[in-house]
């Protein structure tokens, strides 16, 4: 009998990948002080491409925040990014929220 082609968990490897880029957006993260000082919060939804060599690529704002210095702030702090490590044989499409909100 011929062996199957190992599958892949779609769900629980975008999970992964969405989680190492949390954590590598967060080195990235910069709120910046002109919407700090005027209140400005909102989520921006990033799309991009993850290559299989953990490249991003095709990045976009998918929604913007309606601020912005908020969506440029998100797409530049995405873009720092210049590779991750991927489990992935393949391009995977992707989305990642970035949430700006004020503390206190």
């Amino acid at each position: 009998a011929a062996a199957s082609p190992p599958t892949i968990d779609d769900t629980a490897l975008r999970a992964s990948l969405k989680g190492t880029l949390q954590q590598e957006l967060a080195r990235h993260f910069i709120y910046p002080l002109p919407a700090r000082r005027r209140g400005w919060q909102g989520e921006v939804l990033l799309a991009f491409r993850l290559e299989a060599d953990g490249r991003i690529t095709d990045a976009r704002v998918a929604r913007s925040s309606g601020y912005g210095v908020l969506d440029r702030a998100a797409l530049t702090a995405l873009g720092k990014i210049k590779r991750i490590h991927s489990d992935t044989p393949y391009g995977i499409a992707m989305q990642l929220p970035v949430i700006y909100r004020l503390e206190g």
